[in-house]
């Protein structure tokens, strides 16, 4: 039913804006929590990200694939991470072990009033491997609007290379968005991926 389309702008999140460590900075020496040893991410980092997702809504699929880069800035406390979702107040958290990272969080974030989610997360894990980090995610959103049930699937996969001296995709502190946005909930809702809003 088109009446109940409209924007869902669908963008890739790559590990963007966002990781931030205690104490700062880039590559260097891991950090020692518990004994344990972690690799030290802090620091800025370019990144390249694509989802594909599906949603149903009111009896009609909805599927699309994007992908976008920039440069995001990881925290790190410890074997703890965390980064923000660029444009929205939504974080992504998770640890380091060994050289395997993990993080989790919301999968969609109502921009309207009247939807009530019942379903709401997004995980993704990877390998760490010198100054690039390589993730897949998944994430899952149910719920209702607008009296209706919905639910929407989506993938993700992100590759990140710290930044150094200079940039290796030229993206001057803004979000790159390679493919239309998505037409559905009447622009009630976002999908995010691991970094892209």
């Amino acid at each position: 039913m088109k009446g109940h389309k409209s924007l869902i702008r669908v963008f890739l999140f790559v590990i963007l804006g966002i990781l931030v460590s205690c104490g700062g900075g880039g590559g260097g020496s891991g950090s020692n929590i518990g004994g344990e040893e972690c690799v030290n991410i802090a620091g800025e980092w370019d990144y390249y990200e694509t989802l594909t997702y599906t949603c149903t809504y009111a009896g009609e699929t909805e599927s699309e694939t994007v992908s976008g880069s920039g440069t995001l800035t990881i925290y790190q406390d410890g074997c703890n991470v965390r980064w923000t979702v660029p444009g929205f107040d939504v974080d992504r958290t998770g640890t380091i072990e060994g050289d395997n990272i993990q993080v989790s969080g919301e999968f969609m974030v109502p921009l309207v009033g009247g939807i009530n989610l019942t379903e709401n997360i997004f995980t993704a894990s990877g390998t760490i491997s010198g100054d690039e980090i390589n993730m897949r995610g998944t994430g899952s959103a149910k719920g209702t609007y607008e009296g209706m049930s919905f639910s929407c699937t989506g993938t993700s996969t992100l590759a990140l290379t710290r930044v150094r001296s200079s940039s290796i995709f030229n993206v001057d502190e803004e979000i790159q968005i390679y493919g239309k946005p998505n037409l559905l909930f009447n622009g009630a809702m976002q999908l995010l991926g691991i970094v892209l809003p």
